[in-house]
């Protein structure tokens, strides 16, 4: 089994325990990284958070660690629409307009990214993964240069390029993944 990095919607932000008329729907999963996609995604305002899949402690004296990110899901995806719009090899666009098919959908607005780095983290033995998480959320900030670099390479057409377009995080949606939060779905999900 491949560690994965998960991306979810919700309506509220992950208390790490069920609340009531919460709502999480599966995005998309990816093994052995976290994408840019998804950092995109989750970069407008984040906050690490508690963990939806790595709830409780087996120890009820130890405190949960935050080992997750949440950030707000319209300048979100409004930023990465942006980035879209960027991207001028003809190649990507039938992924680009997919992924937007799949993310405008109205049940999957649902106020809130959240991403699940904790798997992918548990495979670095010299750091704990709520540190992991912390610089992840703090590296979010700074995203700009890596985005430049990125839709240049992409727009490149080079066998590099096409690499980092297939690395950039498209072609994973699904709202099937191998964790599936025990929450309601919206009606049309």
């Amino acid at each position: 089994m491949a560690n994965r990095t998960y991306l979810f919607a919700c309506n509220q932000k992950p208390t790490g325990k069920p609340a009531p008329g919460r709502i999480i729907i599966g995005l998309s999963e990816w093994n052995y990284d976290i994408p840019l996609a998804y950092r995109i995604l989750v970069s407008a305002n984040p906050e690490t958070c508690f963990s939806s899949i790595w709830t409780e402690p087996a120890d009820p004296s130890v405190v949960p660690q935050h080992m997750a990110v949440v950030g707000e899901s319209a300048p979100g995806l409004a930023r990465l629409k942006e980035v879209f719009t960027r991207i001028t090899l003809p190649q990507a666009q039938r992924v680009i307009n997919a992924s937007l098919e799949f993310l405008d959908r109205p049940d999957r607005k649902l106020g809130y990214y959240f991403l699940e780095p904790a798997e992918l983290f548990a495979m670095d033995d010299n750091e704990e993964i709520p540190e992991l998480n912390r610089k992840l959320c703090a590296s979010l900030a700074a995203l700009d240069e890596e985005i430049d670099a990125a839709v240049a390479a992409i727009n490149a057409g080079s066998e590099e390029g096409l690499q980092v377009f297939r690395d950039f995080g498209f072609g994973n949606w699904s709202t099937v993944l191998y964790y599936d939060i025990d929450e309601p779905r919206p009606a049309s999900a």
